[in-house]
């Protein structure tokens, strides 16, 4: 009796599973995006690098933004690699 059950918990688990998938690619195609924000826009990057580029310390910029320099960093990791 407990085999059945198991194994009928296990396909609606799968079952579970399959509409989830199916519905986060759904909400993907229309362009859904899921996690955090990004707290730092292209606005501010380009900012940002404005910033930096006139010799503005990392410290007083990411001050400046409320954010990390390591967020900071990030970004601007980004950015090059796209």
């Amino acid at each position: 009796m407990f085999g059945i059950f198991a194994s009928l918990a296990e396909f609606e688990r799968e079952l579970i599973r399959e509409r989830t998938l199916a519905g986060l690619a759904a909400a993907r195609r229309k362009g859904r995006r899921f996690g955090r924000p990004v707290k730092i826009t292209e606005a501010k990057l380009d900012e940002i690098e404005l910033a930096l580029d006139q010799g503005e310390s990392w410290r007083n910029v990411a001050k400046r933004f409320n954010t990390s320099t390591a967020t900071i960093s990030r970004r601007l990791q980004q950015r090059k690699a796209n």
